[in-house]
């Protein structure tokens, strides 16, 4: 774990802003929500600073999304689910092989499963998520790993480390 320093702390509202942005202002209605490409900028931060670095950033930058969006029912599912994506797939990304993409599968269900069982709760009904929003949460998660890797990878190749640390 890195020493969280003043430097590290604004680092983090910069990314939680730009997942903000992101969210509210880069999303297509869908369902009983919308996609959106807040999760790329969790992904980034997950590899580049630290998978609990990310977490907190999507908790933080995603359910302030859903507060101001208008979707404050969705808050406290949001803050979970997005922190345990940001988690799981920043250990994925300093993992090797199979295990990799093991955890990137689980941050995947977790993403599916997790906002599927929040509309069951919230909505009372577990058929209609599954036609929804099921397919739209799968089609976000499955665009946002590749380009957040890709763009993790291009940050990388231009040393980003040595300007962030």
């Amino acid at each position: 774990m890195k020493k969280v320093t003043y430097k590290r702390i604004a680092y983090m509202g910069l990314m939680s802003a730009l997942v903000l942005l992101c969210t509210l202002y880069v999303k297509i209605p869908v369902g009983y929500g919308y996609l959106n490409a807040g999760t790329i900028i969790i992904i980034v931060a997950s590899c580049i600073f630290s998978p609990v670095f990310g977490g907190i950033v999507g908790s933080v930058g995603s359910s302030l999304a859903d507060f101001l969006g208008g979707y404050s029912v969705w808050v406290p599912s949001t803050i979970i689910i997005k922190f345990l994506i940001g988690v799981v797939v920043g250990i994925g990304y300093y993992k090797k092989g199979a295990v990799k993409w093991l955890l990137y599968t689980v941050a995947g269900v977790i993403a599916v499963g997790g906002y599927y069982i929040a509309e069951g709760f919230i909505f009372g009904n577990w058929v209609a998520p599954i036609i929804a929003s099921v397919p739209y949460l799968f089609f976000e998660y499955a665009l946002s790993l590749p380009v957040g890797l890709y763009l993790v990878q291009k940050l990388k190749a231009y040393n980003i480390n040595n300007f962030i640390d």
